[in-house]
């Protein structure tokens, strides 16, 4: 490779797709761990637009809670990248009991642009942001966390409309005149509940 120092592509992988949202990319936490897409990259990846832009930091997305090492979020959310054009790095990342809310500020403070939430932290959370989502106000609970300026959080809950995209997209099933039965009446209950048919 004459005028390109190959030491410079070690450990990058190079993609190209088209562009989207990156709020497509964090809206779908709901399957995280149920997902049976294609899911074989492994930890955090880092995907680039551009194979010779090496200054520009990707950027950073993550999943808080604990346990958290079993979490399929990362190799899911860089499977959505893949897909829809995003240059993130995603990780997981473990918080201690009483340590969330510095977690989160230390989060966005180094330059985050989004959170997921998952168990215990998710009513924490609810009560961490300033302006909820209304399926996140009714539900109590927040699953997703944005910052539109500093200090500013917006909660939101994708529970439910991942539920029923994951039935309806993924598993082409319906939902419409069918009797459901959900077990387990823990926080994320009432989120999974509201976009259900009556």
């Amino acid at each position: 490779m004459r005028g390109i120092d190959t030491r410079c592509l070690r450990r990058v992988n190079f993609f190209f797709f088209t562009q989207r949202t990156a709020y497509e990319i964090y809206q779908c936490d709901w399957s995280s761990d149920v997902c049976s897409s294609d899911l074989h990259l492994q930890g955090h990846l880092q995907l680039m637009g551009d194979p010779f832009d090496f200054d520009a930091k990707p950027d950073a997305y993550a999943v808080m809670g604990n346990p958290i090492a079993h979490s399929k979020s990362p190799q899911i959310h860089a499977a959505f990248a893949r897909q829809t054009g995003q240059r993130i790095e995603y990780t997981a990342i473990q918080v201690d009991p009483g340590g969330f809310e510095q977690a989160v500020g230390n989060f966005f403070a180094n330059g985050g642009k989004g959170l997921n939430v998952t168990v215990p932290f998710k009513q924490e959370a609810w009560r961490l942001v300033h302006e909820h989502g209304p399926e996140a106000e009714r539900a109590g609970a927040v699953n997703t966390l944005l910052q539109d300026s500093p200090g500013h959080l917006i909660g939101r809950n994708t529970d439910g409309i991942g539920l029923v995209r994951d039935i309806l997209q993924n598993h082409r099933g319906g939902i419409d005149d069918q009797r459901i039965l959900l077990l387990g009446a823990g926080r994320p209950a009432p989120a999974v509940l509201q976009p259900l048919p009556a």
